[in-house]
């Protein structure tokens, strides 16, 4: 079973046994009650050709939701001049 499986079923045991916290924190999707699974992804650290790949290999792994940051001095290299 590959590592992410497994961490994730641990997760998934985990929240079964009774953490109620976390209960409190999910969301309706089609009905049903979802705890949502987030993960980062660095954009500037991959070229936009790759992004699909990465994107899909997280989804796979079983995140719903995937967060990132914003490098500002990578869009605004010099003060005023923004690249997009």
């Amino acid at each position: 079973m590959p590592l992410y499986r497994h961490l994730h079923q641990l997760h998934l045991k985990s929240l079964q046994q009774g953490f109620s916290k976390s209960l409190a924190r999910t969301v309706i999707i089609d009905g049903r009650k979802r705890i949502l699974q987030s993960g980062s992804i660095h954009y500037p650290r991959a070229t936009p050709e790759m992004w699909s790949d990465i994107i899909g290999k997280a989804k796979e792994g079983g995140l719903d939701v995937i967060e990132t940051y914003v490098f500002w001095n990578y869009h605004e290299p010099v003060k005023n001049l923004y690249l997009c």
